[in-house]
């Protein structure tokens, strides 16, 4: 968790939102937020109300570029807010590091088998680009956690990949 931003989980799915972090997630952690980091959905404006439908009015979406989050998120602007930062891939989450976003932890919940991705867990699948990524967060001491939902059991994702 990035208290600083109150950020209380960041979490990489390549779904952004669906139903595990409506139901599970935003539940269980009392969010308020929701961050979409994603230059394609940030440019979408219908594929943006679509998924904005399956959020509860009382929880506020933004969304927004890779760039705009890392501005957003340096400038501490959800300090007040119970967020979850979403991101779609290993790859943008790298790319919010190297721009100077101090995160800490990620939540590796959802990558789902497509794009030359192999089946690593239940709810992981991967690619070499996928691994390269995130081989490069652990090395910028970042701990990648995984778990679909807050009630399943933690797992290290470096440890699953080093099997």
């Amino acid at each position: 968790m990035n208290k600083q931003n109150n950020i209380l989980i960041i979490r990489i799915d390549d779904r952004l939102i669906h139903g595990q972090v409506i139901v599970g997630w935003a539940k269980t952690l009392n969010l308020n937020n929701i961050i979409v980091a994603n230059d394609e959905l940030f440019n979408d404006k219908l594929k943006k109300q679509m998924v904005q439908l399956a959020v509860p009015s009382n929880i506020q979406v933004e969304f927004l570029s890779l760039k705009e989050t890392t501005v957003a998120y340096q400038s501490n602007k959800w300090s007040k807010l119970n967020s979850i930062l979403l991101i779609e891939s290993p790859e943008d989450a790298y790319k919010l590091l190297a721009a100077g976003c101090d995160i800490k932890e990620v939540n590796v919940g959802g990558l789902h088998v497509k794009d030359n991705r192999k089946q690593v867990t239940q709810n992981l699948a991967l690619n070499d680009e996928d691994k390269y990524y995130l081989r490069k967060m652990c090395k910028m001491n970042v701990h990648l956690e995984g778990r679909a939902l807050p009630s399943d059991e933690e797992y290290d994702v470096i440890k699953v990949l080093d099997k």
